[in-house]
């Protein structure tokens, strides 16, 4: 184990527009900075996907209708909470959460592939290659089946008490992870998930730009600015190489003009 850990990153990009926008920066992002890692994208636009990201080898483009027949995802789509409105547009639970054994169904074979990391497509990768930074960490830090990354730095958005989030969620392949998952599910995946830390091995990560986490309302945004200031490009450079969830706040179009293609920490 100490020397074979090997990730591919999987997400959902499905349903309202928005997530395809979001998407886009997203995956340009992570092809740019980890081009070793697969990224599994899981959508119910297939074709449109697999002509938009053809240019990057590491994209792998998957039906998400495709995996019904996996008694996994059809217990957590039976389950789920109902969708609801979101940032504006609608969020359903039942595709994030089926994301966890579709993405075991199809990595489950690739004997080099020791680790799964769940992302949001509303994420934008900056600074490096943050895949060789993780890596480092689990082989100091091997025995767990879960990791998570801490939500307690004062400039992000903290949310349920400075929990972390599961927007960015490392699994063992093949581990306690997923039986657990799917056995104590309640609808949501962020909840189950938080409610399993305490029966699984599981490390919670400190550095935060593993999942640098932005204001998820207008509310939680005021408190941060007023408190230190907006956000700026110097600031955030402390936290690179990193993968920023930015919601709706800066914009993507800020991150690409700090950190995108053609900039010092492209």
């Amino acid at each position: 184990m100490k020397n074979k850990i090997r990730f591919a990153v999987v997400m959902v990009v499905a349903g309202h527009k928005k997530y395809f926008e979001y998407a886009k920066f997203c995956i340009s992002s992570f092809a740019r900075h980890c081009p070793l890692t697969p990224l599994g994208v899981f959508t119910d636009k297939p074709k449109e996907m697999k002509k938009a990201y053809k240019k990057f080898k590491t994209i792998e483009i998957y039906d998400i209708n495709a995996f019904d027949d996996v008694k996994e995802v059809g217990i957590l789509k039976k389950n789920s909470r109902p969708a609801q409105a979101y940032l504006g547009y609608v969020h359903d639970h039942k595709l994030i959460a089926s994301l966890f054994p579709m993405a075991e169904a199809v990595y489950k074979d690739r004997s080099k592939i020791t680790h799964l990391i769940k992302i949001d497509c509303d994420g934008y990768f900056a600074g490096g290659n943050l895949m060789t930074l993780l890596k480092r960490d689990l082989i100091n830090d091997p025995d767990y089946d879960l990791y998570l990354v801490a939500r307690t730095d004062e400039r992000m958005s903290l949310q349920r008490t400075r929990t972390p989030g599961v927007g960015f969620t490392v699994w063992k392949k093949g581990g306690r992870f997923l039986p657990n998952y799917v056995k104590r599910f309640g609808g949501c995946e962020q909840d189950t998930i938080m409610n399993m830390m305490k029966e699984i091995p599981t490390k919670v990560l400190p550095r935060p730009g593993y999942h640098f986490v932005f204001p998820f309302s207008k509310k939680s945004m005021k408190k941060v600015i007023d408190k230190f200031g907006p956000y700026t490009r110097k600031e955030l450079v402390k936290y690179l190489p990193a993968y920023f969830h930015v919601h709706y706040y800066p914009s993507m179009d800020q991150m690409e003009e700090w950190f995108g293609e053609g900039t010092d920490d492209a």
